[in-house]
């Protein structure tokens, strides 16, 4: 529905030998594709949709999903080699830019205001009163979508 926002996917990223001559890094990706929203468990029913559910309940082939998925992945490593990348039109597409969120980091964990994507290196820029800027760019963390029972003073 219209301005509504659920969570469709989740992304999980690690890596190892940061620094070395050889880092990794893993990305998972769960992308709910084929749940029909009668079948959503009542407790996330509120919370979550589907690639099926958006579709009006059509049934959507996950080999089919899976095909283009991939096909865009290519092209975005391409672009990103080739130094035509276009940054801040992804950033444009994020969701997290203006919420509350729980970020989990190294040095500890806080609940802030996401700002935005810096587009130079795609960290987190988060709100951060003890910085002279204001501001904190995030690189490694986890971050968690706040969601408040009732409406909370100032927009939130």
């Amino acid at each position: 529905q219209s301005g509504e926002v659920r969570k469709l996917a989740g992304l999980l990223g690690e890596t190892a030998g940061l620094g070395s001559d050889d880092p990794t890094a893993v990305v998972g990706l769960g992308l709910n594709v084929d749940w029909a929203a009668r079948d959503f468990p009542a407790e996330l029913a509120a919370s979550m949709t589907s690639l099926r559910a958006s579709a009006g309940d059509r049934p959507i082939d996950p080999a089919d999903v899976v095909a283009d998925f991939l096909r865009t992945v290519e092209r975005r490593i391409v672009a990103l080699r080739s130094g035509t990348f276009d940054a801040a039109a992804w950033a444009d597409r994020q969701v997290t830019t203006g919420r509350q969120v729980r970020l989990i980091a190294p040095d500890g964990d806080a609940s802030v205001r996401a700002l935005g994507v810096d587009p130079a290196n795609g960290g987190l820029v988060v709100e951060d009163p003890a910085s002279p800027t204001g501001q904190r760019h995030v690189h490694v963390g986890e971050i968690t979508h706040v969601r408040f029972a009732q409406p909370v003073a100032g927009g939130v």
